[in-house]
């Protein structure tokens, strides 16, 4: 099969050569491959940069889009093996959605609660971990991403209720979506208490239940399909209804530090476990089928492949 040559903008690489500049590395590569390539592709130089791209029909789009589910981190309170692992999880399943489920940064330093030993990152070192770890997720989704949803959680609305008690005066000034970012990085934000509509699924961080049963009193609140984050438990119910649709909730675990959280009995926060979840939607009816992901002993199973930490 024939190589086309770049397109159009291949002309500007030949005028740099007449004005005697040479072709970096990274160009001569890829002139040697479009050269000596089996396939035929496309290239164009802009914004002083090569772009490349299969020169052919367009791919059909699947039936499905793929979903990720981060559940609560509590950076910078984060377990980082649990953290590498569900950056795995993103890597394997090349997501098309990322779903944050809340509570993905702690702000202990502006909790209500009262300290019982000292801090140790301060406020601005949990917004610059939370920040790392949001591109860290967008990095390992890849080029196919095109939605990122932030439902936000309690956790996050610490910053709001001190600035409201401290400093009222600073009200709408500085608030956890403008302080990581989210809008100017892409993301599509939720308060606090709204709920996010996926297709059919219903996300949300919680209806304020914390319990072993939270996933179903936020299902039977919906009357639907649901997922919600708070409660650093895993489970998943599918139940069936008189007209035949069956709906699910579910809850999908949490990534953070058992250790760091003071707060909660060891024995309570024994209940909690490692994981996450992966999902698809049918694009023509808005079905979304989740997956639980569990962490187990470091290693879990996506697509039938078993991942682990080196």
């Amino acid at each position: 099969m024939r190589v086309k040559k770049a397109r159009g903008q291949m002309s500007k690489s030949n005028k740099r050569k007449k004005r005697g500049q040479h072709l970096t590395a990274a160009e001569e590569k890829l002139k040697r491959s479009l050269r000596d390539g089996q396939a035929t592709w496309a290239a164009e130089f802009r914004d002083g940069q090569w772009y490349v791209r299969p020169d052919g029909p367009p791919i059909p789009e699947s039936a499905l889009a793929s979903i990720v589910f981060i559940p609560d981190c509590h950076h910078p309170y984060v377990d980082q093996a649990a953290w590498q692992l569900a950056l795995d999880v993103v890597r394997k399943t090349k997501p098309e959605i990322i779903v944050v489920l809340g509570d993905f940064i702690d702000n202990l330093p502006v909790n209500n609660h009262g300290l019982d030993s000292p801090l140790k990152y301060s406020l601005l070192s949990e917004l610059s971990a939370a920040r790392h770890a949001l591109v860290e997720l967008e990095q390992a989704a890849g080029p196919q991403l095109r939605r990122k949803i932030f439902v936000e959680g309690n956790h996050e609305t610490r910053l709001n209720r001190y600035i409201m008690q401290r400093a009222p005066e600073l009200h709408g000034l500085v608030n956890i979506e403008t302080a990581l970012g989210l809008k100017e990085a892409g993301w599509e934000f939720y308060p606090y208490k709204t709920t996010c509509k996926l297709g059919k699924l219903h996300i949300t961080h919680d209806t304020g239940k914390a319990g072993k049963n939270a996933h179903r009193s936020t299902a039977l609140a919906y009357m639907g399909s649901a997922v919600q984050g708070h409660t650093h438990r895993m489970a998943y119910e599918v139940t069936g209804t008189f007209d035949g649709t069956p709906y699910l909730a579910a809850m999908l675990g949490w990534l953070g530090d058992r250790k760091a959280a003071d707060y909660m009995h060891e024995v309570g926060a024994a209940e909690w476990v490692h994981g996450m979840g992966i999902g698809h939607m049918e694009r023509d009816t808005g079905i979304v089928h989740v997956q639980p992901i569990p962490f187990v002993n470091g290693k879990c199973v996506v697509n039938g492949e078993l991942l682990s930490l080196p």
